[in-house]
């Protein structure tokens, strides 16, 4: 009995995505006209990211033989979709699952902080589709829908470190910088919400009087710089 209750908590975390992935699949089939479920997608602005993206596989330059106004990570990320399929939005169609599923879990360990009830796996399914029924998101494959779980997960961060009255950690820091660099890599108006997001720590760490307050400036600045070697 032990050893099985081990096992469970150990892999919990595992169990716990593999089931928001599931709910991702479920909803985005039925939600996102990027599905196999829809005979075409018809939002213009999903048809311009995989047209660049699949122009990339063929040797085009975004930005000067092809030009749209979003960020390069963006048609990467179609490009890549492109790989799975060059003539529908079924490559789309996975990462977006994929997404979805991470968007889920983060909400989900941001949910538990504040409260013990794990009743929140069966509420978070219906909310993420209400979410992708919205008049903003109704057709699927926007910009903005990538950037939720990069959007989320500082803010996870900087709410558990606070609650915990700790410091952040280092990886932490990394990783939203890296989630920052992503961001503007995608759709750079989103990044006003770092800038917003950056006031709560700083003052979190003078009222606590941490001395590191550089350091974690720096660290975060590392991690836009790691995603945007790529680019």
């Amino acid at each position: 009995g032990d050893v099985l209750n081990t096992f469970i908590l150990k892999h919990k975390n595992i169990n716990l995505f593999l089931y928001f992935l599931i709910c991702s699949l479920l909803i985005l089939s039925v939600c996102s006209t990027t599905s196999p479920l829809y005979p075409i997608h018809s939002w213009d602005d999903s048809n311009c990211f995989l047209t660049v993206g699949k122009g990339v596989l063929y040797g085009k330059v975004i930005y000067r033989d092809l030009y749209e106004q979003k960020g390069p990570v963006l048609y990467f990320l179609h490009t890549l979709a492109c790989l799975i399929s060059e003539n529908s939005f079924l490559g789309v169609y996975f990462f977006q699952i994929l997404f979805g599923g991470v968007f889920l879990f983060i909400s989900y360990k941001l949910l538990k902080l504040f409260c013990a009830t794990d009743r929140i796996v069966f509420i978070l399914p219906p909310l993420f589709a209400i979410l992708f029924t919205s008049h903003n998101y109704i057709l699927g494959d926007s910009a903005e829908e990538f950037c939720f779980s990069l959007i989320l997960y500082p803010l996870f961060c900087s709410i558990a470190a606070i609650l915990e009255n700790r410091k952040f950690k280092k990886k932490e820091l990394v990783l939203t910088g890296i989630c920052a660099g992503c961001v503007l890599w995608i759709k750079y108006t989103m990044c006003f919400f770092f800038i917003g997001w950056a006031v709560i720590p700083v003052y979190y760490y003078i009222k606590n009087r941490y001395k590191s307050i550089l350091s974690c400036i720096l660290l975060v600045f590392a991690g836009v710089f790691i995603s945007s070697i790529p680019v």
